[in-house]
């Protein structure tokens, strides 16, 4: 498991949408396991299968959290 190696600006409540923008948000906290659906700076899609309750994804920077997500409860970190 990924581990931090420097303190997040920032964490907000995220929630899916396939507009909302969360550009500098480098990793996901998930509160209720599920699949997790983001598109990455370049504009793809990656599917983060079967995360569970508790898990920290350190994603490298983010720009949308896709609607198709199933996991709940998410925060985003936004990273240096």
């Amino acid at each position: 498991m990924a581990e931090f190696r420097t303190i997040p600006k920032k964490a907000v409540t995220l929630t899916e949408s396939d507009s909302t923008d969360i550009r500098g948000v480098g990793a996901l906290h998930v509160g209720t396991a599920g699949d997790v659906h983001v598109r990455n700076m370049q504009g793809d899609t990656v599917i983060f299968k079967n995360c569970a309750s508790g898990q920290t994804l350190v994603t490298g920077e983010i720009d949308r959290l896709m609607a198709a997500t199933t996991a709940a409860d998410l925060v985003g970190y936004y990273v240096p």
